[in-house]
């Protein structure tokens, strides 16, 4: 069986190294291997007809939706799809960013509630805003300047699903410092290895009003949003154990692998000891 990721850049990527580890714990015979494609080159999945299946990261997570033929599961929701399985010459899209995120939150003891900053409008917000109003939540997204406009068409798609729901848009700016929200979602790729990791989705005065922070980002281990968080007292979840949970699921839904959470468990420390090799 043969795997890949697609996305841009990969520079930063884990996936190779866990999926191979996840084949090693199910005996599957299977092969994973990154395929950077810039946005522009994205213009149908025939280059993959080799593949069994994909893994689809930053920036194609909704890019690629065109270009299937149905959406499964939560995916036909969140409208962003992370893995993709082939099933009699035909693109099937899965979302299994989900499955990770709320394990994620559950292993840190962060509740999914209350007054929610949502950091971004791309497909892993895309998600975790879909994941929040499906809880009620009070959501503001929080966009940059000038994107306003796609932060209000995530709102208007979110608010289709879940009219009841409370969800306004601003610019990370045009946030009062006095607000406290009681979880920051970062769906950016700020703090990300190797550009970007100077950076925090919303400024430090804000980060300190939140009671709970997840980061989607994993390279590196713990970005400058969780330190801040962190010295500020609150609650942190950091990606890695959405990362190798969403892998899991993914294998599960290519062949039917079946992984222990133990299992899972140890592969995030050692996910999280190779990065450290790799990048620090």
């Amino acid at each position: 069986m043969k795997f890949c990721l697609i996305g841009y850049p990969l520079g930063h990527s884990m996936s190779p190294f866990i999926h191979m580890q996840l084949a090693h714990l199910s005996g599957a015979d299977l092969s994973y291997e990154n395929i950077e494609i810039a946005p522009a080159d994205l213009t149908s999945l025939d280059l993959f007809h080799a593949y069994d299946g994909l893994n689809v990261t930053i920036p194609h997570k909704t890019a690629v939706i065109p270009f299937l033929k149905e959406l499964h599961g939560k995916a036909k929701i969140l409208k962003t799809v992370n893995t993709i399985k082939k099933e009699n010459d035909a693109w099937i899209g899965y979302n299994t960013d989900c499955d990770g995120f709320l394990h994620a939150l559950k292993i840190a003891d962060i509740a999914l509630a209350g007054r929610v900053l949502l950091c971004g409008s791309g497909g892993t917000a895309r998600m975790m805003g879909y994941l929040a109003a499906g809880n009620s939540c009070d959501i503001t997204i929080s966009v940059r300047a000038g994107s306003t406009a796609r932060g209000e068409k995530l709102k208007s798609e979110i608010n289709a699903v879940y009219p009841k729901v409370k969800i306004r848009v601003c610019e990370r700016e045009q946030i009062d410092s006095n607000e406290t929200f009681d979880l920051l979602l970062n769906g950016t790729p700020a703090g990300m290895y190797p550009k970007n990791m100077e950076q925090t989705p919303v400024p430090a005065n804000i980060i300190q009003n939140c009671s709970a922070v997840f980061d989607a980002v994993y390279n590196p281990m713990e970005t400058l949003l969780l330190k801040t968080a962190k010295q500020n007292g609150a609650k942190t979840a950091m990606g890695m154990p959405m990362l190798v949970y969403q892998a899991a699921k993914a294998q599960q839904i290519w062949y039917g692998a079946t992984f222990g959470a133990k299992e899972l468990d140890d592969l995030v420390i050692q996910t999280n000891e190779e990065l450290q090799r790799r990048f620090s």
